[in-house]
């Protein structure tokens, strides 16, 4: 049932167009009051938050790197230096141990309970699970 569900909202999202400002701006003033935030590199029609990082720039940002089995968070320093992690997303090449405030992560769907429905493999899930962080969807 997920599958299908999943299935069927991104061809959707593929027929829209993202309002990446009026997404960006809202996610201003739930950011404001932190530091370190993690962002995601968008792919398959994701809003693109990207532009937060100019936006707010008194902020240390970071991407997720893939693995086969999880992700760990890079600190980015400049977009120009980036690579490719196992599924040929960018993202930094700096390894770190920093502990981030914030995660905005994409969502293929949200429910009333705020239960998020990702890709299916589970990585932000496993990721976030245990930490005390403010967790956005996007």
């Amino acid at each position: 049932m997920k599958q299908e569900l999943r299935k069927t909202l991104l061809t959707k999202r593929r027929q829209v167009v993202n309002n990446n400002e009026g997404i960006v701006s809202n996610l201003i003033p739930l950011i404001s009051q932190y530091k370190k935030i993690l962002l995601y590199y968008p792919i398959f029609n994701e809003p693109n938050i990207l532009s937060l990082m100019e936006m707010c720039n008194n902020k240390t940002y970071y991407l997720p790197y893939t693995y086969p089995d999880y992700i760990e968070i890079r600190k980015v320093e400049s977009m120009d230096d980036l690579e490719l992690d196992l599924y040929n997303v960018p993202t930094s090449k700096i390894k770190t141990n920093d502990e981030i405030e914030v995660a905005i992560v994409p969502a293929v769907a949200m429910n009333h309970k705020k239960y998020r429905l990702g890709y299916g493999k589970g990585y932000y899930d496993r990721f976030l699970k245990n930490k005390n962080i403010l967790k956005i969807a996007v």
